[in-house]
């Protein structure tokens, strides 16, 4: 199955076969981007997660924002999102283009 782009950017993939779960994704050039929460010792980081497209595996975790922690994965999520969509969105307008 290949991932279905949609109007704002975003596509759905499927990134663990095995589980039928899909991951929405932007595309800012040579990555893919996702946000989503990381556990570390029982609190959690809101971060964005970039993939680099193939034929590269390369993954990278960054935290959105330096030693914010959440008292739960739900409210560090969607934090995440927020960011990865602001992310996008200033990638669109032109941020890395310098």
């Amino acid at each position: 199955m290949k991932p279905v782009p949609k109007a704002d950017g975003a596509q759905h993939n499927r990134l663990f076969p095995r589980e039928d779960c899909y991951v929405t994704e932007f595309d800012i050039g040579e990555f893919f981007i996702r946000g989503e929460a990381r556990e570390v010792e029982g609190e959690f980081q809101a971060v964005i997660i970039m993939r680099a497209k193939p034929p590269l595996t390369t993954v990278t975790y960054h935290q959105v924002e330096k030693d914010r922690w959440f008292k739960t994965a739900d409210v560090a999520t969607v934090a995440a999102q927020e960011a990865a969509k602001a992310l996008k969105l200033a990638v669109d307008e032109g941020a890395l283009k310098a």
